[in-house]
Protein backbone atom coordinates (compact mmCIF):
# COMPACT_ATOMS: atom_id res chain seq x y z
CA UNK A 1 0.00 0.00 0.00
CA UNK A 2 1.35 3.41 -0.87
CA UNK A 3 1.23 6.28 1.57
CA UNK A 4 -0.69 8.74 -0.54
CA UNK A 5 -3.33 11.29 0.42
CA UNK A 6 -5.99 8.62 1.01
CA UNK A 7 -3.78 6.70 3.40
CA UNK A 8 -2.73 9.90 5.21
CA UNK A 9 -6.38 10.89 5.66
CA UNK A 10 -7.04 7.62 7.51
CA UNK A 11 -4.29 8.12 10.10
CA UNK A 12 -5.85 9.14 13.42
CA UNK A 13 -2.88 9.42 15.80
CA UNK A 14 0.79 10.24 15.29
CA UNK A 15 3.21 9.52 18.13
CA UNK A 16 6.70 11.04 17.99
CA UNK A 17 9.39 12.34 20.27
CA UNK A 18 9.50 16.04 21.16
CA UNK A 19 11.51 17.22 18.18
CA UNK A 20 9.51 19.98 16.47
CA UNK A 21 10.43 18.78 12.98
CA UNK A 22 8.51 15.52 13.50
CA UNK A 23 5.39 17.33 14.62
CA UNK A 24 5.68 19.89 11.81
CA UNK A 25 5.93 17.06 9.26
CA UNK A 26 2.93 15.34 10.81
CA UNK A 27 0.97 18.58 10.68
CA UNK A 28 1.90 19.08 7.03
CA UNK A 29 1.14 15.56 5.82
CA UNK A 30 -1.33 14.27 8.41
CA UNK A 31 -3.38 17.36 9.11
CA UNK A 32 -6.29 15.47 10.71
CA UNK A 33 -4.28 13.51 13.26
CA UNK A 34 -3.98 13.95 16.98
CA UNK A 35 -0.28 14.43 17.62
CA UNK A 36 1.13 12.98 20.83
CA UNK A 37 4.57 12.78 22.40
CA UNK A 38 5.93 9.35 23.26
CA UNK A 39 6.24 8.59 26.95
CA UNK A 40 9.88 7.49 26.77
CA UNK A 41 11.01 11.01 25.89
CA UNK A 42 8.66 12.64 28.41
CA UNK A 43 10.08 10.46 31.19
CA UNK A 44 13.62 11.07 29.95
CA UNK A 45 13.09 14.83 30.27
CA UNK A 46 11.51 14.46 33.71
CA UNK A 47 14.43 12.31 34.88
CA UNK A 48 16.93 14.83 33.52
CA UNK A 49 15.18 17.66 35.40
CA UNK A 50 15.14 15.55 38.57
CA UNK A 51 18.84 14.77 38.17
CA UNK A 52 19.69 18.45 37.71
CA UNK A 53 17.67 19.36 40.81
CA UNK A 54 19.27 16.55 42.79
CA UNK A 55 22.80 17.72 41.88
CA UNK A 56 21.97 21.32 42.73
CA UNK A 57 20.53 20.37 46.13
CA UNK A 58 23.48 18.13 46.93
CA UNK A 59 25.99 20.84 45.99
CA UNK A 60 24.27 23.38 48.27
CA UNK A 61 23.51 21.03 51.16
CA UNK A 62 25.14 21.02 54.57
CA UNK A 63 27.53 18.18 55.42
CA UNK A 64 24.89 16.05 57.20
CA UNK A 65 22.54 16.25 54.23
CA UNK A 66 25.38 15.53 51.80
CA UNK A 67 26.24 12.42 53.80
CA UNK A 68 22.60 11.33 53.70
CA UNK A 69 22.38 11.89 49.95
CA UNK A 70 25.68 10.15 49.21
CA UNK A 71 25.15 6.83 47.45
CA UNK A 72 21.60 7.71 46.42
CA UNK A 73 22.43 9.16 43.02
CA UNK A 74 20.44 6.65 40.94
CA UNK A 75 17.68 5.67 43.37
CA UNK A 76 15.18 8.38 42.35
CA UNK A 77 15.25 6.97 38.82
CA UNK A 78 14.65 3.35 39.73
CA UNK A 79 11.05 2.16 39.96
CA UNK A 80 10.21 1.35 43.59
CA UNK A 81 8.71 -1.97 42.58
CA UNK A 82 12.15 -2.97 41.23
CA UNK A 83 14.11 -1.95 44.34
CA UNK A 84 15.53 -4.35 46.87
CA UNK A 85 14.46 -4.05 50.51
CA UNK A 86 17.59 -2.10 51.41
CA UNK A 87 17.15 0.22 48.43
CA UNK A 88 13.55 1.02 49.45
CA UNK A 89 14.68 2.55 52.74
CA UNK A 90 17.17 4.99 51.19
CA UNK A 91 14.80 7.09 49.05
CA UNK A 92 12.58 7.84 52.05
CA UNK A 93 15.57 9.14 54.03
CA UNK A 94 16.87 11.03 51.01
CA UNK A 95 13.51 12.66 50.28
CA UNK A 96 13.03 13.57 53.94
CA UNK A 97 16.28 15.54 53.76
CA UNK A 98 15.01 17.82 50.97
CA UNK A 99 11.41 18.97 50.54
CA UNK A 100 12.27 20.32 47.07
CA UNK A 101 13.70 16.99 45.96
CA UNK A 102 10.70 15.19 47.46
CA UNK A 103 8.29 17.37 45.49
CA UNK A 104 10.20 16.78 42.24
CA UNK A 105 10.33 13.04 42.85
CA UNK A 106 6.63 12.81 43.71
CA UNK A 107 5.66 14.75 40.58
CA UNK A 108 7.84 12.48 38.43
CA UNK A 109 6.43 9.33 40.04
CA UNK A 110 2.86 10.60 39.77
CA UNK A 111 3.36 11.21 36.08
CA UNK A 112 5.00 7.80 35.62
CA UNK A 113 2.04 6.09 37.29
CA UNK A 114 -0.36 8.05 35.13
CA UNK A 115 1.52 6.94 32.02
CA UNK A 116 1.45 3.24 32.89
CA UNK A 117 -2.23 3.06 33.73
CA UNK A 118 -3.77 0.28 31.71
CA UNK A 119 -6.89 0.95 29.75
CA UNK A 120 -8.57 -0.82 26.91
CA UNK A 121 -8.63 0.32 23.30
CA UNK A 122 -12.17 1.73 23.50
CA UNK A 123 -11.37 3.79 26.61
CA UNK A 124 -8.24 5.13 24.91
CA UNK A 125 -10.17 6.06 21.77
CA UNK A 126 -12.82 7.90 23.80
CA UNK A 127 -10.10 9.74 25.73
CA UNK A 128 -8.44 10.81 22.48
CA UNK A 129 -11.74 12.22 21.22
CA UNK A 130 -12.22 14.39 24.32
Amino acid sequence: MTSGDGWCAQVEVCCADMWDAYHEAAQAKLSNVRRVVDRFHVMKNLNEALSKTQRSIQNQANEDTKALLKGCRWLPFKNRENMTGEEREKPDKMLAASPELKTCYELKEGFRHWLIQHSDWHTDKVALQD
